[in-house]
């Protein structure tokens, strides 16, 4: 494959999805962002992107290699940046962890507040990661695994909130022969090979193991959890619209009467939603029928506690205060 294509699939896919220009592009030093990052780099002028390279150090490790990983990224991302005269910020002097970081949901929540920082320096910005098709079958899987409902199977997408995922649609083997025509300099990460971390099993034992037993099975399950993301993706436009319907954002209230009209999925996802924007995201199913039973009354004032919430209803809308 050329390296053309890669950029021309960029091009179409900026301008097709209407992506951000003014751009904090995470690079890890590793290939995928640093293939992410040369490619927009070329197309610059084009797109007419302004960009702004971001670097996350994650800190200390126990483990030699990995630190001295870290420290050798970090040259190598600062270092690019200089040679090609692009803005390069990093979390290495002012934000670092405060304690050594183990799991992958510590390394994400940590990577999540450096975002943050980083957005609020420079507005308008979205943040560019270097996902490909790879990736997101990974993720899937692993959303899967976890138990996830719709917001979690369609978490890494091509736009969500405040980040973009060029490369979403590309595959892994589209990234290395761009890497490989285009001379990329990037480092590997010595934990990749460690299949210690759920991703590191699936990517280097399952999935391989998979394709020896049944040749092409990857492939075709990579296409089938495709197609049940469109459809998500079609079934989450629907719960936005009935979502705009149902809750008042000025009082912070959902409407009974139109949240009874709903079937009983989709009001258990309103119910779901709203508990998540009054910071609650510990419930499970079961509790969510019981809170929809308590508001298929007709009763026109009444109250009732769950979830360590005060549910108050009156003027045919309901509201939470904390207990």
């Amino acid at each position: 494959m050329s390296y053309l294509n890669l950029e021309h699939k960029l091009l179409e896919v900026f301008k097709k999805e209407s992506l951000d220009h003014n751009l904090i592009v995470s690079v890890s030093g590793g290939m995928d962002s640093m293939v992410l990052l040369g490619s927009l780099l070329n197309l610059q002028k084009q797109l007419r992107l302004s960009l702004v390279v971001g670097y996350v150090h994650h800190g200390r490790s126990d483990y030699e290699a990995q630190q001295s990983y870290r420290d050798q990224c970090y040259e190598l991302v600062k270092g690019f940046c200089e040679i090609n005269k692009v803005k390069f910020i990093s979390n290495n002097n002012n934000l670092m962890p405060e304690s050594i970081l183990s799991s992958e949901e510590e390394f994400r929540a940590f990577r999540i507040k450096v975002y943050g920082s980083w957005l609020q320096e420079f507005k308008g910005y979205k943040i560019a990661l270097g996902h490909h098709k790879n990736d997101l079958l990974e993720n899937q899987l692993i959303q899967m695994i976890r138990g996830c409902g719709e917001k979690g199977f369609l978490s890494m997408s091509l736009k969500s909130d405040n980040k973009i995922r060029p490369m979403i649609n590309m595959t892994k083997l589209e990234v290395q022969s761009y890497a490989e025509e285009k001379s990329i300099k990037y480092l590997d990460d010595p934990s990749n090979s460690q299949s210690y971390y759920l991703r590191n099993w699936l990517r280097n034992e399952w999935l391989p193991q998979l394709e020896e037993y049944r040749p092409g099975a990857v492939k075709t399950m990579a296409n089938s959890l495709g197609n049940l993301g469109r459809a998500l993706m079609d079934n989450s436009a629907q719960f936005v619209l009935c979502w705009s319907k149902v809750y008042n954002a000025s009082r912070q209230s959902l409407s009974v009467d139109l949240l009874l009209l709903e079937t009983e999925a989709v009001s258990l996802s309103l119910l779901a939603e709203y508990l998540r924007l009054n910071n609650s995201s510990k419930f499970s199913r079961n509790q969510l029928k019981e809170i929809l039973k308590h508001l298929d009354t007709p009763q026109k004032k009444h109250s009732f506690k769950m979830l360590n919430l005060s549910w108050l209803v009156q003027g045919g809308e309901v509201h939470v205060q904390q207990n």
